[in-house]
């Protein structure tokens, strides 16, 4: 039988790999240690020991963080939204008698006590200082609660004398427990960088000790205590920073990963991974604070803000300020003819409608039910006349929606005021508006009133 030659096996060349790779890939901890601590001493491995157990204790450290500021503070933010927005049944009720109000403040009701249950049971507070002021804003909450009850039991809020005292108190108590919980969140963010300095405490005491340990082996090792010095500290420095910018709410910075060895850079992608997440909730957090829900215009809060804000700066530059407040008409009509889900559809086609009719830089904010706020800055009383003429017919040149075929108006009377024309206050614009508006409601609807004198605008309704 006739014997084959062998074949020669054709063995590829291997390219060399970078400085750091082993075959193209990054080295991971375990061999830079073999590559660069061969034949080294139990010195060397007291060494490497020292570095890991440093390593492991980073990333516990920001998964606390990461847990303290998920468990604490967001759930807090939540139930200050919701206390705020539980007076507006109250105050609602006060100003058109709608007993729907009373439902609306029993499911508020409920929403906030839910929430203090999670605080402070189904998940409660863990930080000693935080939880009693949790505890003292749910003393306050439940203080204002009989308050509100009374108040919405009044068989007509709108003459009672004893309505607007009474709402004033439990105002007051609303804004204290809100407050209150601000300043619980306050203390948990205080407790967070807390945490994050003591983190960095511990990661330089550590390079300390690392960098003792180096020169100790220094004699023995150099090659090798220089390798594993670039493979560790270079990327514990950039975690160290990273802590550091997070610690200052720089939620922005992300940590470099390009030739980290493979453990760290696990570890620098969580980390990544968290400040991203941590971002959206914060701008998720920011947005609901500062807009309403239904209509997703700005809300009272961001209001009171903005109104602030723009008054100081056409004080301080002596130009003019325009504010107007408009009131869907006969609403209540749409709510018991068409029932509540066509009101707030009416809302929500409303809101659309003014955005769409007011320029970039005016602010248009729910204020309260029915009730829009929109303020003007630079534009004079005349300028303003013809914005609010443009928003009211603009409201009523078509139905805003329709509800089984049939098409629902929304009307809107709208009361004007203008600074320095009308009012040289805040306090004073914001009553000539209103003024404005009751005038204009009263004189039969569908009109713009201005705060020096009534203008018809249309026929009576």
């Amino acid at each position: 039988m006739a014997a084959h030659a062998p074949e020669c096996l054709q063995v590829p060349s291997v390219p060399r790999s970078l400085p750091g790779q082993w075959r193209g890939r990054p080295m991971s901890l375990r061999m830079r240690f073999v590559a660069g601590l061969l034949g080294v001493a139990v010195t060397t491995g007291v060494f490497m020991l020292t570095a890991l157990i440093y390593l492991k204790s980073v990333g516990p450290a920001l998964d606390e963080i990461g847990r303290e500021l998920q468990h604490d503070m967001l759930p807090m933010a939540r139930l200050q939204l919701e206390i705020e927005r539980a007076a507006m049944p109250a105050n609602d009720f006060l100003i058109t008698g709608d007993i729907s109000e009373r439902t609306n403040f029993a499911a508020a009701q409920e929403k906030v006590n839910a929430l203090f249950t999670q605080l402070m049971e189904e998940a409660p507070v863990t930080h000693p200082a935080e939880a009693a002021l949790v505890a003292r804003a749910h003393d306050v909450w439940r203080r204002a609660v009989p308050l509100a009850r009374q108040l919405l039991a009044m068989a007509d809020p709108t003459r009672d004398p004893a309505a607007p005292a009474m709402m004033q108190e439990m105002d007051d108590l609303l804004g204290l427990s809100a407050d209150t919980l601000g300043e619980a969140y306050r203390q948990a963010q205080a407790n967070v960088e807390e945490t994050l300095a003591e983190t960095k405490h511990a990661s330089r005491a550590m390079v300390a000790i690392i960098t003792a340990l180096f020169v100790l082996v220094l004699t023995v090792v150099v090659a090798g205590g220089l390798q594993l010095g670039r493979a560790i500290l270079t990327p514990v420095g950039l975690l160290v920073k990273a802590a550091e910018q997070f610690r200052r709410e720089n939620l922005g910075h992300r940590v470099a990963q390009a030739n980290m060895p493979g453990e760290l850079a696990v570890l620098a992608s969580a980390l990544n991974s968290m400040a991203r997440g941590l971002m959206a909730q914060r701008r998720a957090l920011e947005r609901l604070a500062r807009h309403d829900e239904l209509t997703q215009l700005y809300n009272r809060r961001a209001f009171e803000d903005f109104f602030a804000e723009d008054f100081a700066r056409s004080s301080r530059l002596c130009h003019s300020l325009s504010l107007l407040i408009l009131d869907v008409d006969h609403f209540k009509s749409i709510n018991d003819r068409w029932g509540h889900l066509a009101g707030d559809a009416v809302l929500r086609a409303l809101s659309q409608r003014l955005v769409e009719n007011v320029r970039e830089i005016d602010r248009v904010c729910r204020y309260g039910g029915e009730e829009i706020a929109i303020l003007l800055p630079e534009t004079d009383a005349a300028s303003a006349r013809r914005v609010a003429e443009r928003l009211r017919r603009a409201t009523a040149a078509a139905p805003l929606i329709t509800s089984g075929g049939q098409p629902i108006s929304g009307r809107v009377s709208v009361g004007l005021a203008t600074y320095p024309a009308h009012a040289r206050t805040r306090s004073g614009l914001f009553e000539a508006a209103d003024g404005a508006l009751f005038r204009a409601k009263r004189g039969g609807r569908d009109r713009v009133v201005s705060a020096d004198r009534a203008s018809l605008t249309a026929e009576p309704n």
